[in-house]
Parts: C-alpha cells; sequence; structure tokens
C-alpha cells in the first residue's frame, strides 16, 4: 500500500510541476520546458498543455528517442521544433576498453544513478562499439563527465559531446502508400492494411498512439516525421508526404521498424 501511495503522490507532484510549466508558458512569449519524462509522463505533459490551452512539443535528442523533454509554448508548433539548438539536450560519451570489460546497459545507468543523478535527469543510453551516449541536461551531463569513472567492472573515459553523436540507422523498410488523407485511420489502414472499421476500433480502444502518445480521434491530421504506433502491431514512421496523385489521394511513404 505504501509503495502504490508513494507513486501516486510523485504522480501528482509531477503533474503540478507540468501544470505549473504550462501555465507560465501561456503567460510567457517562450519556451518552458521539463526535465526528461517516459512515455506515460509524457501523457501527463500533454494533459496539461491541453488543460492550459498552450502547445506542448517533445525531443530527446533524436527521433527515436524514448525518454523526452516536454516544450510548453503559447506558439502553434510547441515553440521549438524538435531537432533545433534551443532544447536543454547534451550528449554525454562514455568510452571503455573493450578488450577488459564491456558494460550492459544496466550497467550503465546504474552507474549514473550511483552519482546521485535522479532518472528524470537523464534521457535514453544508446550502446555502441566501444562506448555509450547517454542524453542528459546541460548541467548534469558537465557533471558526470568529471564524475563518472566506471560502470560494472568497465573503467570509463566520460565527456560532453560538442554535436550529437551519429547513432546507428534503426533497422527496419521503407513502404510506399497512398491513402484518401493523412488522418491517423486512413494511415493505420494503409500501414497494417487494416480496414477503416478495424482501424476506427482500434483507436476506439486507446491501443493507437502518435509520438507516443494515446491518440483517440480518428480523424486526428499526423505530421510529417511522426511515430505511429498500434499495440501489439509494432511501429512506423511517416517519413515521406508526397504530392496528391491524379485520383486525389496522397502519396506517403512509411518506415516499418524491424
Amino acid at each position: 500500500m505504501t509503495g502504490r501511495g508513494g507513486r501516486a503522490g510523485a504522480d501528482d507532484l509531477l503533474s503540478a510541476r507540468l501544470d505549473d510549466l504550462a501555465r507560465r508558458a501561456a503567460r510567457a512569449e517562450g519556451t518552458e520546458f521539463s526535465r526528461f519524462l517516459d512515455p506515460a509522463q509524457a501523457e501527463q505533459a500533454a494533459r496539461a498543455a491541453r488543460g492550459q490551452g498552450v502547445s506542448v512539443a517533445f525531443w530527446g535528442g533524436y527521433a527515436d528517442a524514448e525518454r523526452r523533454i516536454a516544450g510548453f509554448s503559447a506558439g502553434e508548433a510547441g515553440g521549438i521544433p524538435p531537432g533545433g539548438g534551443g532544447w536543454p539536450v547534451r550528449w554525454l560519451r562514455c568510452r571503455w576498453d573493450a578488450r577488459y570489460a564491456a558494460p550492459r546497459h544496466a550497467d550503465l545507468l546504474g552507474a549514473l544513478l550511483g552519482q546521485g543523478i535522479g532518472r528524470e535527469g537523464l534521457g535514453d543510453i544508446v550502446l555502441l562499439e566501444g562506448h555509450a551516449c547517454c542524453a542528459a541536461l546541460p548541467d548534469i551531463a558537465g557533471y558526470l563527465s568529471g564524475s563518472l569513472r566506471e560502470a560494472g567492472r568497465a573503467k570509463l573515459a566520460c565527456d560532453v559531446l560538442e554535436a550529437p553523436p551519429p547513432l546507428p540507422e534503426p533497422r527496419g523498410e521503407f513502404r510506399r502508400a497512398t491513402v484518401a488523407s493523412l488522418r491517423l485511420d486512413a494511415l493505420l489502414s494503409a500501414a497494417w492494411r487494416f480496414s477503416r472499421g478495424e482501424a476506427l476500433e482500434l483507436i476506439r480502444q486507446g491501443k493507437a498512439r502518435v509520438d507516443y502518445l494515446p491518440e483517440e480521434r480518428p480523424g486526428a491530421r499526423v505530421a510529417k516525421g511522426a511515430l505511429i504506433s498500434v499495440r501489439g502491431k509494432g511501429r512506423v514512421r511517416l517519413a515521406e508526404i508526397g504530392e496528391p496523385t491524379r485520383k486525389g489521394r496522397v502519396a506517403v511513404t512509411l518506415f516499418h521498424y524491424q
């Protein structure tokens, strides 16, 4: 009982903080940023934005990030666009000598949190050949670069990158299709070959998400670059939007993740 109460209290505290950021954004000209959020917390941020009548955008350092920062703005596009230089995201690089040890994701996360850093200060950890990169808030990235020295049995050398690291391309394939419109139900039908009725039912059941957030409006317009997922079916990204065909349909390119 205590554990559930503690989690509920933490959720209430986060909701209050997000509501405050959204209120401040409604009164200001700039963008108000949260700390890193997991997908469920991003839903709270979206609710806070709707409640205060502001826009919200999310960015975690790269297009497929699961943990992301929310940017609240009174502007139509949710403030600065994802990928822009104004987001408070820096990359911490940790290197090791693979001849002696290679830390796992859990080792790196444990070592990072062991420095007294809360999870909200850290984004995704991406394991690469001989090193790992972790998205972090700027002050936290700087602190960790000088304090983090080992993870598991591996000795680490850490620094803050001046530019985002080159990350491996996601595995999957591009597929082309034509849709009647860029509505969510139309794109679900094209991506997974659902009937219109099946697509509507999945959306109604809350199984469809756009950029990790639940979307229960079949007619919601999906923007280029958006990540669309259906519980139990996988995920696709709307990679390209082409010119209308002679029959008035819209040509799209969808990236299906493996």
